[in-house]
């Protein structure tokens, strides 16, 4: 009897901190607060270019029908109409997904932002500045943002900031290495690569490397992202395939 009562009460236990979850993630907890959030950052994409086209709405429904219920994503659509008509700055967006998102999440919003901004015709000048500012903001990391840039690349019709993004990325890298010179000596090319791509310098411990690549396999693992879009599922391959390259790599030194 007492086996029974046990397993009844974890049992309740474990349905409860289930069923705060939607799909993908999102939690009931402060669910106004997440979909405040998802709504201004997709209205700043959105009204970049100052119209709200019917293609964009689908791609928005066709987001929300993945990730939420039909009460939740209602409640999305109505923050949407609101904010939409409001000018609400990139700072405020990114400070409420910063408080109610968690990182996963943040990357499923990022690619649905990408795919907003390419919706009338490709990313331009505007939306892609408004984009960097974004991933910027939410604190995505370097990797991932490039990722992005690269995903969707044949997207962006405006050359000059292609050329400025292209600079930017290799002043970082520069940066980047420029903080790792006094290990350089020590390790090979595809050594330090490894080592930047699991957030690590270099000489990181072996329970360093397990610990930071075990964290970013489980938050870009690609079942995590069954219910995403293709692209989205794509790179999640695509990044978990570098990972594991990056820790077989780093396991034999």
């Amino acid at each position: 009897m007492e086996v029974l009562i046990i397993f009844v009460f974890f049992f309740v236990v474990f349905y409860l901190r289930n069923s705060d979850k939607t799909k993908n993630g999102y939690t009931q907890d402060n669910f106004d607060t997440q979909a405040f959030a998802i709504a201004s950052l997709c209205s700043v994409i959105i009204m970049a270019d100052c119209r709200f086209s019917k293609k964009e709405l689908e791609i928005v429904k066709k987001y929300l029908a993945k990730n939420f219920s039909q009460e939740q994503g209602q409640k999305v659509l109505l923050f949407l109409r609101d904010t939409s008509k409001k000018s609400v700055s990139v700072k405020v967006a990114c400070l409420y997904a910063n408080r109610s998102l968690s990182y996963h999440n943040k990357i499923s919003i990022t690619s649905l932002l990408f795919r907003l901004a390419s919706a009338n015709g490709g990313i331009g000048k505007t939306q892609s500045e408004l984009l960097s500012q974004i991933m910027q903001h939410i604190n995505l990391r370097f990797t991932d943002r490039d990722l992005f840039w690269q995903t969707f690349a044949d997207n962006v019709n405006d050359n000059e900031f292609k050329e400025d993004q292209y600079n930017h990325d290799n002043k970082y890298r520069n940066s980047q290495s420029s903080s790792y010179r006094t290990n350089s000596s020590r390790y090979t090319a595809a050594e330090l690569n490894a080592y930047k791509v699991l957030g690590l310098e270099p000489g990181a411990s072996k329970d360093d490397v397990k610990k930071a690549y075990r964290k970013l396999i489980v938050e870009n693992h690609p079942d995590k992202f069954a219910g995403a879009s293709e692209h989205r599922r794509r790179m999640a391959t695509e990044k978990t395939a570098e990972l594991n390259k990056a820790y077989d790599i780093l396991e034999k030194i």
